[in-house]
């Protein structure tokens, strides 16, 4: 039986289809942009022409930030 990996296809629709996204980390801060790469561990988010990283591990919830039928 194949493994499906959920968290790679989700993230990977939206990096493909480049629909914004809002991202909530632990702090309670609230990031918005576009997501352009990732990983197991992280991911790079394009903030105002700024590329950042961010750990996994630290995010609460991704939220895209226009309808997907996922």
């Amino acid at each position: 039986m194949r493994k499906i990996d959920i968290q790679s296809a989700f993230l990977n629709e939206i990096r493909k289809r480049k629909i914004p996204i809002s991202l909530t980390l632990k702090s309670g801060k609230i990031i918005k942009g576009q997501l352009t790469n990732f990983d197991e561990y992280t991911i790079i988010l394009k903030v105002n022409n700024y590329q950042q990283m961010y750990y996994k591990a630290q995010i609460m919830t991704i939220i895209p930030l226009t309808h997907m039928n996922f």
